[in-house]
């Protein structure tokens, strides 16, 4: 399976062939069929292995006490966006080469939808701790738009790369996880400018 998975990270979805794994992880196309009825199966299993992995990790880091309540908030800022870039800076090869070739299944979407919305909770109920230190006048919206704002582009950056299809490079996970520290830490900071379109709302 280690095999495989290496295959598919180098060569994507369209040179993947069970060929190019059996001769990767030394064994015979032979031995590989009577466990894989084919190419889709192989594929299928690796999806299967790789959201195992991804849910025992995420529930590595939900179970953890970081001790929450006693951080400042840009401290939980910071604790909570460096457990969301755990995954994908130990796994950034699969998750792209999943991600970009589309090999996840209806199965393997939903059990996605669920891990995101599984960190969501957790980021959020974190940022909540320090409700107060939140100046955006609804704290569980605002950790709700952080949330997204983060995990977005954690994913894009998973997906596509440092450049971002840009052409400027962050210099890797440590100096991204830092520039979305500092602005998720300028949103949930600075007090929020009101439009006129809001001031409008609330007087009729």
């Amino acid at each position: 399976m280690e095999a495989g998975m290496a295959v598919l990270v180098q060569e994507g979805w369209d040179g993947f062939t069970i060929a190019a794994a059996c001769q990767r992880a030394g064994v015979t196309t032979g031995l590989v069929y009577r466990r894989f009825r084919n190419r889709d199966a192989l594929l299928a299993a690796l999806q299967d292995r790789w959201l195992s992995w991804l849910e025992a990790e995420q529930e590595r880091t939900l179970i953890a006490d970081p001790g929450w309540a006693a951080r400042s908030l840009p401290d939980i800022v910071r604790a909570a966006i460096d457990g969301l870039v755990a995954v994908p800076r130990a796994q950034e090869g699969p998750i792209r080469a999943l991600s970009l070739h589309g090999t996840f299944d209806a199965d393997g979407q939903a059990r996605l939808v669920t891990a995101v919305r599984r960190w969501g909770a957790w980021f959020c109920a974190a940022l909540l701790m320090q409700r107060d230190a939140i100046a955006h006048p609804d704290p569980e919206r605002a950790a709700d738009f952080c949330f997204r704002f983060v995990i977005d582009a954690i994913i894009r950056r998973a997906t596509l790369g440092d450049e971002f299809d840009t052409g400027h490079r962050f210099g890797g996970w440590d100096a991204f996880a830092d520039e979305l520290w500092s602005a998720a830490c300028a949103y949930l900071l600075r007090p929020q400018p009101v439009s006129a379109a809001r001031i409008a709302a609330r007087t009729d």
